[in-house]
C-alpha cells in the first residue's frame, strides 16, 4: 500500500518514542480500519483515509491541503471553488467520526493508533505505549480535620452549583428547543449538495449552505453535543431512524425537506414556477416574494419546523427559506437565545414536548436583528 522507497518511517527529530512506528505497522492498522464495520460500507471514506495516511507517511504535509485532496480523491478540477464545494470538509468530518468510533472499540493492544484531529486533514499516527502495572500504596493514612472540612465545603458548593445549573437549564428556551438533540450522540446536520444553488437568482446562495452547517455544528458543540455533517444525497431513511437530524435548505435544494414537511400545515408549493409557503389549513393564506424583490434580495420567508421523535424516526429540525438567504438567517435564529425566548414567550404549556412550526419574515436590511413572526402552529 505504501511506497517503500519514499516511506522511511522512523523517529522524527524532536519527537519522543510514541511518534516512532514502522510502515508495516501503519499499513496493518490501516487495513484493519478499512475492513471494520465503521468503514467497509463507505468507499469514499476509505479512499479519503487511505490518501491522507499515505501522504502523511510519504510526502510533505503541504500536500494535505483541501484543494489537493479534492483533486486527488474526489476528481475535482484543479481550479475548483473550495468555498462553494465543501466535499472535502464534509467527508473529513465523516471520516473523523468513523475513526473515533473505530478507536473506541479497537484492540487495546494494537501497536499503532491513527486519528484525525478536528480542523486538520493530517492524520495523527502514534505508537501506543503500555505502562507497567500500577502500584497502589494501601497503607492507611491519617486524614486531618482541615482536609475533611475542606472536602465537605467543596462538595456542598458543587451540589449548589449543580442545582443552579439545573434550574437555569430547565428555564432556558434554547435548551428546551434542542432537548431531543442534546440527549443523543452525533445528531446529523443535513446540507444540500454543494453545487445546488448555482442556478439560483440569489447571489448569496452561490456558496451553498455548507458554512451554515459548520456554524451550527460549532453552536451544538458549545451546548455540549458534537454532530456530523452530511450531504442530503448521502443521507438514507435508516439514518433518520437512528439519529436526530437538522435539515438546512428548502425543498428545491434538500430532498429531505420535501419528504418530511410536505404534509405539514406550513408547506412549500411551486406556483407558476415561483415558490411559496402555503397554509394548508387556510389555502387562501400564503407567503411569497415579489419577482422584483427576488432579484434585489429585499426579503425572504423561512419556515422553522421542529418534530419530536416518533416510532419511524428520531427528532427533526428543518430550516427552509424560499431562497438560500432565508435558510441562512434561519440557521442563526434556531441557536439564538433572544429569538427563541421572544417567539416562545406565549407558547402553550409543555410546548417542548410538542411539534411546532414558525413562519418568519426576514428583511435583508435587518437580517437576524429583527425577524418578524407571521404564523405559528403547535400540535
Amino acid at each position: 500500500m505504501f511506497d517503500r522507497k519514499q516511506n522511511g518511517l522512523r523517529q522524527r527529530d524532536g519527537e519522543n518514542l510514541s511518534s516512532t512506528y514502522s510502515d508495516a505497522e501503519v499499513e496493518s492498522e490501516l487495513e484493519r480500519i478499512l475492513a471494520s464495520d465503521f468503514f467497509k460500507s463507505s468507499a469514499r471514506c476509505q479512499d479519503f483515509l487511505k490518501h491522507v495516511v499515505w501522504v502523511a507517511c510519504s510526502k510533505s504535509q503541504e500536500s494535505l491541503k483541501e484543494r489537493n485532496i479534492g483533486i486527488a480523491v474526489f476528481g475535482r478540477a484543479p481550479d475548483y471553488d473550495t468555498g462553494a464545494d465543501a466535499i472535502v470538509r464534509v467527508k473529513a468530518s465523516e471520516v473523523r467520526r468513523r475513526l473515533a468510533q473505530y478507536n473506541q472499540s479497537a484492540d487495546p493492544q494494537r501497536s499503532v493508533a491513527i486519528e484525525l484531529s478536528p480542523g486538520s486533514y493530517a492524520p495523527k499516527i502514534t505508537r501506543r505505549l503500555f505502562p507497567g502495572p500500577l502500584v497502589v500504596d494501601t497503607a492507611p493514612k491519617r486524614v486531618s480535620g482541615r482536609i475533611i472540612r475542606t472536602t465537605a465545603i467543596t462538595a456542598l458548593l458543587l451540589i449548589l452549583a449543580g442545582v443552579i445549573y439545573t434550574v437555569s437549564s430547565v428555564a432556558s428556551p434554547l435548551k428546551k428547543f434542542w432537548r431531543p438533540f442534546l440527549g443523543h450522540d452525533k445528531p446529523i446536520i443535513c446540507i444540500s449538495h454543494p453545487g445546488a444553488y448555482y442556478l439560483s437568482l440569489d447571489r448569496l446562495a452561490r456558496r451553498g449552505d455548507a458554512s451554515e452547517g459548520f456554524h451550527l455544528s460549532e453552536k451544538l458543540q458549545n451546548l455540549g453535543r458534537s454532530s456530523r455533517i452530511a450531504i442530503a444525497n448521502d443521507v438514507s431513511a435508516s439514518d433518520l431512524q437512528v439519529s436526530p437530524i437538522v435539515l438546512i435548505g428548502g425543498p428545491r435544494f434538500n430532498r429531505w425537506t420535501l419528504a418530511l414537511t410536505q404534509n405539514l400545515r406550513f408547506a412549500f408549493q411551486l406556483i407558476d414556477n415561483k415558490p411559496r409557503i402555503v397554509d394548508r389549513d387556510n389555502p387562501a393564506r400564503f407567503w411569497e416574494i415579489e419577482e422584483t424583490n427576488a432579484v434585489k434580495s429585499s426579503e425572504d420567508y423561512v419556515v422553522i419546523t421542529r418534530l419530536v421523535g416518533s416510532s419511524s424516526r428520531k427528532a427533526v429540525i428543518c430550516v427552509a427559506g424560499l431562497r438560500a438567504y432565508g435558510s441562512r438567517i434561519g440557521t442563526e435564529l434556531i441557536v439564538s437565545p433572544a429569538f427563541l425566548e421572544k417567539v416562545l414567550k406565549f407558547a402553550p404549556e409543555n410546548w417542548d414536548k410538542k411539534n411546532l412550526q414558525f413562519v418568519i419574515r426576514i428583511a435583508s436590511d435587518k437580517g437576524i436583528d429583527d425577524p418578524e413572526l407571521v404564523a405559528t402552529t403547535y400540535w
